[in-house]
C-alpha cells in the first residue's frame, strides 16, 4: 500500500535509504529495529506519536497533515497503531493513487512545485507495483515533460505514474 512510507519511515529511523523489495524477513527485522529504537511499550506496535518523527526525520518538509494522513494509510486495521502486519502490507503492496500528491511533495525539497528528472526517478519506482525496470520509469518519465523545460509538474508525474500502472 504505502512502499514510499515505509521508506521514508525506515530511512528517518534507520539514517539509510531502504532498497525496495526487500523479504518477508527483511521487513521484519526492519520493523523489530524501528520498535528497538523508539523503545516502544513492547505491544510490538508503534503509535502515530512514535512514528510522526521517524517519518519527519526522512522528509521534514512534509506538512503535519501529510505526515498524519500517511500515517493513518499505513494503520490497515484502523486501530490507531502500525503493526508489523501493517508494515509489511505498506511495503508489499502497490499505494493508492492519493499517495502520489503526497509522494511527490516529499520528494519536492525545494517546495517550487516541479522535481527534477533524478528527484522523479528515485520515487516513481516506490510508487509503482512489481519491480520495474528503471530505465523504462526514467524513458516515461522523461516524455512526460510536456513543455521540455527539464523538470517534471505535479500533473506531468502522475500522468507517467498512471501511464507505467497501465503498463504493469
Amino acid at each position: 500500500m504505502l512502499k514510499l512510507v515505509a521508506a521514508i519511515a525506515l530511512t528517518g529511523a534507520l539514517g539509510a535509504a531502504m532498497p525496495m523489495g526487500l523479504d518477508g524477513d527483511e521487513v521484519q527485522q526492519a520493523f523489530q529495529d524501528m520498535l528497538g529504537q523508539l523503545g516502544a511499550d513492547g505491544g510490538g506496535r508503534l503509535s502515530p506519536a512514535e512514528l510522526e518523527p521517524i517519518i519527519r526525520a526522512g522528509a521534514p518538509h512534509l506538512s503535519v497533515a501529510d505526515v498524519r494522513h500517511t500515517i493513518s494509510l499505513m494503520d490497515g486495521d484502523g486501530d490507531g497503531f502500525v503493526t508489523l502486519a501493517d508494515f509489511q502490507r505498506a511495503v508489499n503492496e502497490p499505494p493508492p493513487a492519493e499517495v502520489v500528491p503526497i509522494a511527490f511533495r516529499a520528494e519536492d525539497t525545494d517546495g517550487n512545485g516541479q522535481l527534477t528528472q533524478q528527484q522523479a526517478l528515485k520515487v516513481a519506482p516506490s510508487l509503482l507495483s512489481g519491480h520495474p525496470q528503471l530505465e523504462h520509469v526514467r524513458y516515461v518519465l522523461q516524455h512526460a515533460d510536456a513543455d521540455g523545460d527539464g523538470m517534471l509538474e505535479q500533473e506531468e508525474f502522475t500522468a507517467a505514474l498512471a501511464a507505467l500502472q497501465r503498463e504493469a
